[in-house]
């Protein structure tokens, strides 16, 4: 875990959200427990996934896709401007690894991330890059644009996850803005005050552990070491098959599911404050594979190049009804 000041507005194209700050924030070690507000049922199993066809939604959900992604009509080369960004480089001298000793070395380049043959695919390489050839990794972290956030509603992540011990791929969220967080010298000091804000894990898997799937809702009073809110699901094939991977998200409640089965969630109680639950503001959608550090562990080369391939990624909004 780190903490980092949120930086300065960047400017977004017009889509239909609010703008943020792009925070270079990072997801932490998880270390599993019982919390509040957690339901983790018997882990259930899953049925192969193709995720083909047009998508709707039920209940409190809008009941088709208000933005996508579908990357099946988009021509093969980089992605589009007016939707992503990118997180360069290693953490920079005051967070290097990210917070999480990661030994990566984050870029832009089509051999990191790129659209082929109608699937986005985010690649990890055993390779250095010219910028700092001191990193024997490269790989891509992606975020959603400025102009592109979400408050509740239900995201929908069509995805197959890279194989190898050593890989630490994550569909996670992040604040745009500070609504909780205070910046000063003094709690610049405290590591977790970002989380003041939150951070929302829809999906993080490590290559050691084979088929294995976690989910979290982290925040000050929770977080990994202490009381972590974190669900956990057995995806055997998740390495070979794509999986729908969703998060539904609510006033009060954060439900993540794969392949339509609820497998995690956490409650808001009445008397919650923001150090529990800080999720009612917007926040941005962040896509990324590291390579070793505190939850990738050791990375086995013979196992590499190291892709995600992600069909599509669906946005409902909350309807509240």
């Amino acid at each position: 875990m780190f903490f980092l000041r949120p930086g300065h507005l960047q400017s977004g194209k017009a889509l239909t959200f609010k703008a943020k700050a792009s925070v270079a924030m990072t997801h932490g070690a998880h270390i599993i427990k019982r919390a509040h507000g957690i339901v983790v049922p018997t882990t259930p199993q899953h049925p192969n996934s193709t995720a083909s066809g047009a998508k709707t939604s039920t209940g409190e959900f809008a009941l088709k896709p208000s933005w996508s992604q579908d990357f099946s009509s988009m021509p093969n080369g980089p992605l589009s401007s007016s939707v992503w960004d990118y997180n360069l480089g290693n953490g920079g001298p005051d967070v290097p690894g990210w917070g999480n000793n990661e030994e990566e070395y984050y870029t832009s380049n089509l051999a990191n991330v790129r659209v082929a043959n109608g699937q986005l695919i985010i690649e990890a390489e055993q390779e250095s890059d010219s910028t700092d050839p001191s990193f024997d990794y490269t790989s891509a972290r992606i975020v959603t644009t400025p102009s592109l956030n979400f408050t509740y509603g239900k995201l929908d992540i069509v995805a197959k996850l890279p194989a190898g011990a050593g890989s630490w791929p994550a569909l996670w969220m992040l604040p745009s803005g500070s609504r909780y967080a205070i910046w000063t010298p003094t709690t610049e000091l405290d590591p977790n005050n970002y989380l003041k804000d939150g951070e929302i894990d829809i999906m993080e898997a490590t290559g050691s552990i084979p088929g294995q799937v976690t989910s979290s809702a982290q925040s000050y009073d929770y977080y990994p070491g202490h009381n972590e809110r974190m669900g956990i699901d057995q995806v055997n094939d998740d390495t070979t098959t794509f999986h729908d991977y969703e998060l539904q998200w609510t006033p009060t409640s954060l439900q993540f599911l794969v392949d339509g089965v609820v497998y995690h969630t956490v409650t808001k109680s009445p008397t919650d404050d923001s150090d529990i639950w800080p999720y009612n503001q917007p926040y941005y959608l962040i896509l990324n594979i590291a390579m070793g550090g505190t939850e990738g562990g050791s990375i086995d080369n013979s196992s590499g190049p190291w892709g995600m391939n992600i069909k599509s990624i669906d946005y409902y909004a909350y309807t509240g009804q």
